[in-house]
């Protein structure tokens, strides 16, 4: 399985996001933007698999973040257990600009800008006895602060 793949500046055609955290769609706020979304947007309600893929997660003090493994850190990366939401194609925009909102990343704005970064990573879909079927790339939020240990530094990413 491919690692990561850092954003272009054009738009690949990806029509899912890996969500680790705060963006799961049991989390009842969550529920609440993406509800808001499909309100003012007529976007249908996503389709929601469970999937891996590899990186750490670190608790940022208030929410989770998940570093991929790239050249810029050194850490055992492991399985993280997530969501695969699925979007339609037209709805990617909106959905993205969003997400980009509640992650607080800004597409034109330096890294350190930005609370989280927007990359691609390759995930595993998983089956209900966690058994993966199928790889599929997606979105994934990545913070911009460099955890130590369990905290984190207030040093932002380049």
């Amino acid at each position: 399985m491919k690692q990561s793949q850092s954003q272009s500046q054009s738009l690949p055609a990806v029509n899912y996001v890996f969500v680790y955290g705060s963006l799961r769609s049991d989390l009842p706020a969550t529920v609440r933007h993406i509800r808001s979304y499909q309100q003012w947007s007529g976007a249908q309600q996503p389709v929601i698999r469970t999937a891996v893929t590899w990186g750490k997660l670190f608790w940022l003090r208030q929410f989770p973040g998940m570093l991929i493994p790239s050249e810029e850190f050194n850490f055992k990366p492991e399985l993280v257990k997530g969501q695969l939401l699925e979007f339609k194609a037209d709805q990617m925009v909106g959905v993205l600009r969003l997400l980009d909102q509640i992650e607080g990343y800004y597409e034109s704005g330096h890294p350190s800008e930005n609370l989280f970064s927007r990359k691609l990573v390759d995930c595993q879909v998983v089956d209900e006895a966690g058994e993966p079927y199928d790889t599929i790339t997606a979105w994934v939020y990545t913070p911009n602060l460099i955890p130590i240990g369990s905290d984190y530094a207030a040093m932002k990413l380049d």
